[in-house]
């Protein structure tokens, strides 16, 4: 076997362990979180973790150009017994059941009990790293580094002394006795053989540190003894600092890492431009989950836009208030490139808003929507049998007519359509109808998309029934929801503009927006015990500064009940 070829599969085996191991403390948090749902609406969640850390003291050991460090600063049977503490006493069961349903599927591997092993001396902080994107460059292939720090309880280090020493007695019954070195004064021991590659520390009193490589214990532990841990970054603290001070998790990302996975990227996939770091504090309120965010400001950060809102666009008014996903700000002309920067292709956009220009035009395509430059909502829902999107912008006629041109070029018709009282332009064309023995007529009409005027606004959508989705919404419309400005509630008053979805509507079309968002599907995947939880999640940004709220479906539920 080659070298490449055997961090390939030291990197592999290693994986049950170190994922099991974050997994279940993940699961931990977040099915915390999701028995929120027993809580009143008048009751809010105070819990403050971390004490007057003003950063996870763990990341002393991570290196500060890390791709990835999240850090979890309380216990999460802290949350859990919150939750406990605020059920009645069969819900308290049902939740009991959950989470230990989860604790044993995602520890299964890994030959951990959780609650005997771990739960005694664990402290207050769990930090998580991805330290490398590829442990030996030089080599073929790739391996990832990956790190996890626990934090021992105060005068619990005999307990983690012991699980290490039952960790490695189980480990040696498989791979051998494992290898010891000392670094910097610590003791470090990995296993012998190179299928099974994880690593451990015990560091004083305080942690007990896991990778699945020992070349990252190695550098973890120099680090921690230089200036060049995330913990001292200036940049990390200085962002950190401007963070709220209530919070449960603490994150720190490249966001190419984000851009790579919306790509569908693979591993060996790494994005050439320079990293751009952002950090994220995560917090609670009585109806979910909050998350605070600021990229590190450089002189390539991105900048607020011109137009910062204090109250949702009023284009909302033409979203029915099912819509699935709502994007509402300024300047369509944007959107493709902000897109781009999510690693996201404008294949998740309706066919009618990727229209190119016409051939004899010098410009590209998104010069034919340089004129939207006002305010615009644009959303999906579902109508009977298909998908539609609507899409509300301040109107420019001149802009306007050169779509129409546009669309004549590529080859389809203008017509008006009657809808309703109303009349919409339509763009449509024949083409050929697959080989059907029940029906003699060969062609179909292909829609691309309509638009009609309503006021001050034109309305684009795909199909007739999202034009009457569209004009009907001001009876029901997302701008008039409770649960929209729930969701958008928690997020920052002044932005660009907010991005709203109903996860539940999303889910069951996920064959349409899995092509379109690779991440979706790695969520699903990853989360599928919390995300039956969830109800909507809504985002904003201004310029550096980014807002996220996760809104649980049993929370509105708990509101109703006790409205009764």
């Amino acid at each position: 076997m080659t070298a490449a070829a055997r961090d390939s599969e030291a990197g592999r085996s290693s994986r049950p362990f170190l994922v099991g191991l974050l997994a279940v403390l993940i699961a931990l948090l977040m099915a915390g979180v999701g028995g929120l749902w027993y809580l009143s609406a008048t009751g809010p969640l105070t819990l403050r973790a971390g004490g007057d850390r003003p950063i996870a003291a763990a990341t002393l050991f991570v290196p500060a150009k890390s791709p990835l460090t999240f850090s979890l600063l309380t216990q999460p049977e802290r949350i859990v017994a919150f939750q406990q503490a605020v059920v009645e006493p069969s819900q308290r069961q049902q939740a009991i059941r959950e989470i230990d349903q989860l604790k044993q599927s995602l520890l299964d591997s890994t030959q951990i009990d959780y609650d005997h092993d771990i739960r005694p001396w664990i402290g207050n902080e769990i930090t998580f790293a991805l330290t490398d994107r590829d442990l030996d460059p030089d080599r073929a292939g790739q391996q990832l580094g990956y790190l996890t720090v626990l934090e021992i309880a105060p005068d619990r280090q005999q307990q983690a002394s012991e699980f290490l020493q039952l960790f490695w007695q189980r480990q040696s019954l498989a791979n051998g006795a494992p290898l010891a070195e000392i670094v910097s004064g610590v003791r470090v021991l990995y296993a012998n053989k190179q299928s099974s590659a994880v690593a451990s520390a015990l560091v004083g009193s305080q942690f007990v540190m896991f990778a699945n490589d020992v070349r990252v214990l190695r550098r973890s532990i120099q680090v921690a003894q230089t200036a060049a841990n995330l913990a001292q970054d200036p940049a990390y603290r200085q962002t950190v600092a401007q963070l709220p001070a209530e919070r449960i998790g603490l994150a720190y990302v490249d966001t190419r890492l984000a851009r790579d996975i919306g790509r569908g990227a693979s591993k060996d996939v790494v994005t050439p431009d320079a990293p751009q770091f952002a950090a994220v504090g995560v917090g609670i309120n009585a109806t979910g989950l909050v998350a605070k965010a600021r990229l590190v400001e450089t002189a390539t950060a991105s900048k607020a836009v011109s137009e910062a809102l204090s109250e949702p666009v009023a284009a909302l008014v033409f979203l029915p208030a099912n819509s699935a996903i709502a994007l509402a700000s300024y300047d369509l002309s944007q959107l493709q490139s902000a897109l781009a920067e999510l690693g996201l292709s404008d294949g998740v956009l309706p066919d009618f808003l990727r229209l190119a220009a016409a051939p004899t035009q010098a410009a590209g395509p998104s010069s034919l929507w340089d004129w939207a430059i006002a305010d615009y909502a644009l959303g999906q829902l579902r109508t009977g049998q298909q998908t539609d999107w609507i899409l509300a912008v301040s109107r420019q006629p001149e802009g306007i007519a050169r779509l129409d041109q546009a669309a004549m070029a590529q080859g389809y018709s203008v017509v008006p359509v009657a809808i309703g009282e109303s009349e919409a332009t339509a763009w449509t064309r024949f083409k050929a109808r697959p080989h059907n023995r029940t029906t003699s007529n060969s062609l179909e009409t292909e829609v691309l998309g309509l638009h009609l005027q309503q006021g001050d606004y034109e309305i684009f959508t795909s199909s007739v029934a999202g034009m009457e989705s569209a004009l009907s919404a001001s009876q029901s419309s997302l701008l008039a929801s409770d649960r929209f400005a729930e969701a958008i509630a928690p997020l920052d008053k002044v932005n660009s503009g907010y991005l709203y979805a109903d996860l539940t509507a999303i889910l069951q079309e996920r064959s349409v927006t899995e092509a379109a968002i690779p991440l979706l599907k790695l969520v699903e995947a990853t989360a599928r015990p919390f995300i039956r939880h969830i109800d909507t999640f809504a985002a904003t940004r201004d310029g550096p500064a980014a807002s996220l709220s996760v809104q649980l479906r049993q929370a509105d539920e708990a509101r109703q009940s006790q409205g009764r």
